[in-house]
């Protein structure tokens, strides 16, 4: 499925046939950033609040949802990245700030890749058969996409710090 909000309510839909196929309600208005890791999903709304829920997976029905992290900046996009077990939250202030969170909600490392940069959404993903990749969405003149190497090898725990590898 693909999960998406404009308001309380999150829809999802059937990629193959791409129909809606339900909804269930977030604690925020819209749900804007949503990020899942295979047994949570996430969720933010321009603030620095991330809430974590759980879903009964009844269409209809409305998510728990606690604070898990307020290490976000401005947070309008989320991905989890399962190699290394974190969250990766963009920022929509200006700061070009790229915040990454570890699986306890504390903030590892804000980077800031873009001086001055906007963000959209962010997912996980691949480029040229590089693994663990993150692509983040720049909402500036023109629009681009930007794609980070955050493979384990290149990114490891004692060098979250920084960045490895822009594309």
């Amino acid at each position: 499925y693909m999960y998406g909000s404009v308001s309380t309510r999150i829809d999802y839909y059937d990629i193959t046939s791409r129909e809606k196929v339900g909804a269930f309600y977030g604690p925020q208005n819209p749900n804007r950033a949503l990020a899942y890791d295979g047994t949570y999903f996430y969720t933010g709304n321009f603030g620095t609040d991330v809430y974590r829920l759980t879903w009964n997976g009844v269409s209809g029905s409305t998510a728990t949802s606690t604070l898990w992290s307020s290490a976000a900046t401005s947070i309008y996009g989320a991905a989890w990245d399962e190699l290394n077990q974190c969250m990766w939250t963009t920022s929509a202030d200006y700061s070009g700030v790229v915040a990454q969170i570890d699986a306890d909600g504390n903030l590892i490392e804000n980077h800031t890749l873009i001086s001055g940069g906007i963000y959209g959404g962010a997912c996980m993903g691949t480029l040229n058969g590089k693994g663990n990749t993150l692509w983040i969405f720049e909402q500036g003149n023109p629009d681009a996409m930007h794609a980070y190497d955050v493979n384990p090898e290149s990114l490891t725990r004692e060098t979250w710090g920084a960045i490895k590898a822009v594309f």
